[in-house]
């Protein structure tokens, strides 16, 4: 895991602010439901913070998404646009993606993270950082 040119840690509100009027345009058209809906409807509950925290997977949170939006898409359209966040990062920072080395303990985030190019580890305990970055260290 050597030739690491950035160590990045969490995005949403700390890398970048996340714009859920994107993610509801979205899926207002992917679902043909008018985005004044999508945005009413939606809220921070528990499902949502339960799956910031990496306790449930994304089939749990969008299950509660199509329940509490009342719309019907299937699980990866609510994860879609990780590939261009993380292109923003890298290009902010100045770092190539395959450079950097992103921690998150959401199973979705990581899966995002490597399909971006970055490396990517899955936190579930501080172990899991201590022992990816001592592969870092010579």
């Amino acid at each position: 895991m050597r030739d690491v040119g950035a160590l990045l840690f969490d995005l949403g509100g700390v890398a970048l602010e996340i714009d859920f009027n994107r993610a509801f345009a979205r899926w207002a058209a992917c679902s043909g439901t008018r985005i004044e809906t999508i945005r009413s409807r939606f809220s921070f509950d528990a499902a949502y913070e339960r799956h910031e925290r990496g306790e449930i997977h994304i089939a749990e949170y969008a299950a509660s998404l199509r329940a509490t939006l009342g719309i019907d898409l299937p699980d990866d359209a609510f994860t879609e646009g990780w590939t261009p966040a993380f292109e923003a990062i890298a290009a902010e920072i100045g770092v190539r993606q395959e450079k950097i080395v992103f921690f998150d303990d959401t199973p979705e985030n990581v899966e995002g993270a490597r399909a971006a190019g970055l490396r990517a580890v899955h936190v579930r305990s501080l172990d899991d950082i201590r022992n990816a970055v001592a592969e870092l260290l010579p």
